[in-house]
C-alpha cells in the first residue's frame, strides 16, 4: 500500500512537473508571440513610414519640377518678350535710318537744287553783264564813231 501511495504521489509529481513544464512552455509560447506580434507591429509601422517618407519625397519631386517648370516658362516669356522687344528696336532704329538717309538724301537734293539754281543765276548774271559790256561797247564804239564824224566835220 504504502509503495503504491509512493508510485501514486511520484505519478503525481511527474502530472504537476509535466503540467508545469507544459505551463512554462505555454508562456514562452506566449511570450515569443508578443515578441513576433511586436516585432511586425514594427516592421508594419517602419513600413508606413517609410511609405509615408516616399510619398512625401515624391510630393516634393514633383513640386519642385511644377515649380521649375513655371520658372522656366517665366522664363521663357521673359525670353520671348525681350526677343520682342530686340526686334522692335532694330525695327525703330532701321526705320530712324532709313528716315535719316531720306533727310540726308533731302538734304543733298535741295543744296544740289541750290547750287544749280545759283549756277544758273550766275550764268544768267554773267549773260547780263555781257550784253551791258557789249552794250556799253557798242555805245562807246557810236560815240567815238560820232565824235570822229564831228571832228571831220570840223576840218
Amino acid at each position: 500500500k504504502k509503495q503504491r501511495e509512493h508510485e501514486e504521489r511520484a505519478r503525481q509529481r511527474k502530472y504537476e512537473e509535466i503540467a508545469l513544464q507544459q505551463e512554462e512552455a505555454r508562456k514562452e509560447d506566449m511570450a515569443l508571440k508578443d515578441k513576433v506580434a511586436i516585432q511586425e507591429k514594427r516592421t508594419l509601422q517602419e513600413e508606413e513610414a517609410l511609405k509615408e517618407e516616399s510619398a512625401l519625397k515624391e510630393q516634393r519631386r514633383q513640386e519642385e519640377r511644377a515649380q521649375k517648370g513655371e520658372q522656366e516658362e517665366i522664363a521663357q516669356k521673359h525670353i520671348v518678350a525681350l526677343q520682342q522687344q530686340k526686334a522692335r528696336t532694330e525695327e525703330m532704329v532701321e526705320r530712324q535710318h532709313k528716315h535719316e538717309e531720306m533727310t540726308q538724301k533731302h538734304k543733298q537734293e535741295e543744296v544740289a537744287q541750290q547750287q544749280e539754281m545759283a549756277l544758273k543765276e550766275e550764268r544768267a548774271q554773267k549773260r547780263k553783264q555781257e550784253k551791258m559790256v557789249r552794250k556799253l561797247r557798242m555805245q562807246e564804239e557810236i560815240v567815238v564813231k560820232q565824235q570822229m564824224a564831228q571832228k571831220r566835220k570840223q576840218e
